[in-house]
């Protein structure tokens, strides 16, 4: 590197580029974009191109974690992916820079707002856009997982919209403004590849967990192997926040969160916002990417994206394999109920977790606040331990009744 481009790695120590710098010789930094706990995401033009109007987003991760051994593996990971995987939905590697004090990655820019940013704009969605909007991020989703890639931290920050609604959620977009959406996926800091890696697992430390509580897949929570529909999981939460306004385990802090993932029946949209017009096949749909046991979600992106094909606008109610089973939102809640009692005996099996939760590197400072975990917190058995003897009480009670029934039978 050169003498300048010297000089752009020390001034990038504090990791702040002030508007006009061209750092790596080539991107001229126009504008701080986001910032999270690992970097700041640039909005920088591209001195190569003859045009010299060529718009990229420039990465570049935090200084003081350039000598992180798990940060430097992730960036590196996060390059090797971004070249194994394109699509529509997805953004473009251009160049990355991994030298004399800079790791920055260089992508495609998204002219759009996050979907976190236009949800905290609009509040809940035309379910027109819902469906637009999800299934293009299905569409990535298994672009990634035909890849062999496991995204684990998709959530409305780290997804872009090109192109986004300007009215307020009662009215439904025209169809012009569908037809020429487009939702792109971004950071896969924290993905993982699940096929031909052999260094994957070394970058993530025993007992570990990573994601965002707000839309991990219980058994990302519980540390268990992870494969494409944790994926399919979130992207359920996501869907819901979109229809409702709000995540289904909207709890005050992270640990909460977490153990309502793991324990709580999954609340039935339409019930929680009756307002919104919410069919039975559209609940249906929700409850099931939101099974807690993985065999009982959809098992691909592509089969939940197929779900969500057919809407009828009349009565907002969605075409699924079941649609025409007869709907009881009490069974229903009595059904996802019974899956507790098993989620505490695993939970017993799990005196300590250790977790580690990081926040997107492009995200808004309410997502931020409502994301970010500094600290590394331990979940213990606490409440659910004292349920699990309460059930085991109740067991044994009835099991004295029976036998005191048996006896007197015999006697």
């Amino acid at each position: 590197m050169s003498d300048a481009g010297r000089d752009d790695a020390a001034a990038s120590a504090a990791n702040v580029f002030e508007t006009g710098r061209v750092v790596a010789e080539r991107y001229e930094i126009l504008q701080a974009i986001g910032r999270g706990t690992s970097g700041v995401v640039y909005r920088a033009r591209d001195l190569y191109v003859d045009s010299g109007d060529e718009i990229v987003a420039l990465k570049a991760v935090h200084p003081h974690l350039h000598g992180d051994r798990q940060m430097v593996g992730r960036f590196r990971r996060e390059v090797k992916i971004l070249r194994s995987i394109e699509g529509p939905h997805l953004c473009r590697l251009l160049d990355y820079v991994e030298e004399d004090g800079l790791l920055m990655i260089a992508i495609e820019h998204v002219d759009g707002p996050s979907l976190d940013d236009y949800l905290t704009d609009q509040g809940s969605l035309p379910l027109s856009e819902v469906v637009v909007i999800m299934r293009q991020i299905c569409a990535a989703l298994e672009t990634a997982h035909d890849a062999g890639v496991v995204h684990r931290d998709l959530k409305p920050s780290n997804v872009l919209i090109e192109g986004a609604w300007a009215a307020t959620s009662d009215n439904e977009p025209p169809k012009s403004f569908l037809n020429n959406l487009c939702v792109r996926v971004v950071d896969f800091g924290l993905a993982k590849i699940v096929a031909g890696d052999t260094s994957g697992t070394a970058l993530t430390e025993q007992d570990m967990i990573f994601g965002t509580p707000d839309y991990m897949a219980p058994e990302q929570i519980s540390g268990e192997g992870l494969d494409q529909r944790c994926d399919v999981y979130a992207a359920a939460v996501m869907l819901f926040e979109m229809v409702v306004g709000h995540v289904p385990f909207d709890t005050p802090g992270p640990l909460t969160t977490m153990a309502a993932h793991l324990n709580t029946p999954v609340p039935v949209p339409s019930e929680t916002a009756p307002t919104r017009q919410i069919g039975v096949a559209l609940d249906r749909c929700i409850v099931k990417g939101l099974s807690k046991d993985p065999d009982e979600r959809y098992d691909s992106a592509a089969s939940f994206a197929k779900a969500l094909e057919s809407l009828d606008d009349e009565a907002h109610d969605f075409d699924i394999e079941d649609a025409d089973t007869d709907y009881d939102k009490a069974a229903l809640g009595t059904t996802l109920a019974s899956h507790e009692d098993e989620e505490i005996q695993r939970i017993k099996k799990r005196a300590q977790v250790n977790v580690a939760v990081r926040s997107a590197a492009v995200t808004s400072e309410e997502s931020r606040r409502r994301h970010e975990l500094a600290l590394e917190p331990t979940i213990g058995t606490g409440v659910d331990e004292r349920r699990f003897w309460a059930v085991l009480a109740v067991v044994m009670l009835m099991g004295a009744v029976a036998a005191g029934i048996w006896l007197g039978v015999r006697g």
